[in-house]
């Protein structure tokens, strides 16, 4: 059976989808936890719950919390047609927006494993927070995701560039470039992840690898180092006469 929630013996309560209509209420998290954090607009929604739902399909015990920052009418309509056409599956997959109580510590504690299915990425911070907590993730590496994601701290999928339209740009006038992930390495991912999550000693030794790592990323020591050398070569200031 899948391992306990790392950090948390009672899940987290959370927002519903219709919290406008019938209030704050309390959703069990239990057995196996993914968790994504996309914007309302994010193109890579889709390879997460697909590559999520096609390979747990028949595990009851597997949950995919995506969190978003917009759930208005349309999104909620998207995510529904989108989960229906997928078809009948066992797992779970569970849509908030909001406010969660406990804030976003509560969900990395009820969490296993991050899944990022993004075509780019400037400043994953949502990401940074559950990989420092010891949350391996299943992710690509490009972008400024190769900076922190590596074979030793996630399951890698591959991506390959790929001609788009600007994020945001939704008359998709603006061309730019972006990454098309291979949906089947991200399907491999996700079943690597689960057999990682399912095995507790090596869950530990990796959880203790990728939280190491993150530290040595973007801890308070390197930041402080950073900010420091870039101090240092900061020119100096140019006072005006009076």
């Amino acid at each position: 059976s899948p391992v306990a929630p790392p950090d948390a013996a009672d899940p987290p309560p959370v927002e519903d989808p219709e919290a406008w209509q019938l209030g704050r209420v309390t959703v069990s998290l239990s057995g196996l936890v993914f968790a994504a954090d996309h914007g309302a607009w994010d193109r890579g929604w889709k390879d997460a719950l697909s590559a999520f739902v096609e390979t747990c399909r028949a595990d009851p015990d597997a949950t995919l919390v995506v969190r978003t920052d917009e759930l208005d009418e349309v999104t909620r309509a998207g995510f529904a047609g989108y989960l229906r056409r997928l078809g009948p599956f066992a797992c779970r997959v569970l849509l908030i927006a909001g406010d969660i109580e406990g804030g976003l510590d509560a969900l990395i504690a009820a969490t296993h494993l991050y899944l990022c299915a993004s075509p780019g990425e400037a400043a994953p911070l949502p990401m940074l927070r559950f990989m420092a907590a010891g949350r391996p993730a299943v992710s690509p590496a490009h972008s400024a995701l190769a900076d922190f994601i590596t074979p030793e701290t996630a399951f890698v999928a591959e991506a390959g560039r790929d001609y788009e339209a600007f994020p945001g740009d939704l008359e998709e006038r603006l061309d730019a470039t972006g990454w098309r992930l291979d949906w089947e390495s991200l399907c491999r991912g996700v079943a690597a992840g689960r057999a990682l999550a399912r095995t507790p000693d090596a869950y530990a030794a990796r959880s203790a690898t990728v939280r190491h790592s993150l530290r040595a990323f973007c801890g308070p020591d390197a930041v402080l180092a950073t900010l420091s050398a870039r101090w240092a070569k900061r020119p100096p200031a140019s006072g005006l006469a009076a």
